[in-house]
């Protein structure tokens, strides 16, 4: 442990540059859309609590381009 005290605040301080600058990447992905490979989406449910996790229902979801509000892109459905 005597070996590594030294460097430990080294390599500490440059994991947490790398992750900084890593995060900051990831706050400016492009947002997915929604509509342009058609607007109908499914959400299944399931039985979580059967061991076959029997299926329930399934509901259709149509969205609606609204367009771009400051950096946000907004549907209805």
């Amino acid at each position: 442990m005597v070996f590594f005290g030294p460097y430990s605040a080294r390599w500490c301080s440059a994991f947490l540059v790398a992750g900084v600058a890593l995060a900051q990447g990831v706050a400016y992905a492009q947002q997915p859309d929604l509509v342009t490979a058609g607007n109908r989406w499914t959400i299944t449910a399931y039985n979580d609590e059967s061991p076959n996790h029997d299926q329930w229902a399934t509901q259709g979801l149509c969205f609606r381009s609204l367009g771009m509000f400051g950096t946000h892109q907004r549907y209805e459905w």
